[in-house]
């Protein structure tokens, strides 16, 4: 799990070229006037497998890893895909 610069911005984008997480979470702010994250910085992420998942389009998003190591993620507004993740 990665969680993204809350601006998502495009120095974030060499950052993601090193790593290949599951989720990635980007905290953002109701109404979200400034549009981020950059849509290059989304793209990188999901090209690597990820799941995408943004505060201000899923609501919260609570991350609870399991004893066995999965992620259960849920969001307050339904997640737009389902995700577990962790050890195969």
């Amino acid at each position: 799990m990665r969680g993204v610069l809350s601006e998502g911005m495009l120095f974030d984008l060499g950052y993601a070229d090193g790593i290949a997480p599951a989720l990635a979470v980007v905290s953002l702010g109701w109404r979200n006037h400034f549009h981020f994250p950059a849509a290059e910085v989304v793209a990188r992420y999901e090209a690597r497998g990820a799941t995408v998942l943004r505060t201000d389009r899923d609501g919260a998003v609570t991350v609870v890893i399991t004893p066995d190591g999965h992620l259960d993620v849920s969001c307050e507004r339904g997640c737009p895909v389902s995700f577990r993740g962790g050890p195969s």
